[in-house]
């Protein structure tokens, strides 16, 4: 392979891996908001017997219960993007060799005759990178947005965590 090919098959290695990072970061996001949610449901009794105003406590309990869905609405987008493929026949994308390719062997002839000219593989190679690129970028700024609304969600719990141990609010 030469020089030109392997840098192309590197830069998209790098965006895999960048979708990657953000898979795992959008995975630690729902763990830690899972184990919100179970801590939170975990403490209802304490919560409704209180004596607070019934509108009080439906901001405390909609504020924080908005944040965190919206955390874990962009954390999921993360992790599932919705895939735009655009090239018909592409020898990378496995819903293209699987749509384009009856079996093994018709995909082993093409590719075959495909490898002989340099060029469309790189094209192949250019499109495949750029449709990473993409797809990184949607998953980044979703990871952004789930992380955003995860902090904001901490903060108005520990606000409301302060309050109840300011003022009482255990009845």
């Amino acid at each position: 392979m030469d020089n030109k090919t392997e840098n192309f098959w590197r830069i998209l290695h790098i965006n895999q891996e960048m979708s990657r990072y953000s898979d795992t970061k959008a995975t630690a996001v729902l763990s830690v908001c899972g184990i919100l949610i179970t801590l939170a449901f975990s403490n209802t009794q304490a919560i409704f017997t209180s004596e607070l105003n019934p509108w009080v406590l439906s901001v405390m309990i909609l504020v924080p219960g908005f944040t965190a869905l919206m955390s874990i609405y962009h954390a999921f987008r993360s992790i599932h993007p919705r895939i735009i493929y655009q090239k018909e026949t592409s020898f990378l994308f496995f819903g293209s060799i699987v749509r384009e390719f009856k079996d093994a062997e018709h995909y082993y002839q093409a590719l075959k005759d495909e490898l002989d000219t340099e060029r469309s593989i790189l094209d192949d190679l250019a499109h495949q990178i750029y449709i990473n690129a993409g797809l990184a970028q949607k998953k980044f700024r979703d990871v952004r947005y789930s992380i955003f609304y995860f902090a904001g969600t901490i903060v108005i719990l520990l606000f409301e965590f302060i309050g109840y141990l300011l003022v009482g609010l255990h009845g």
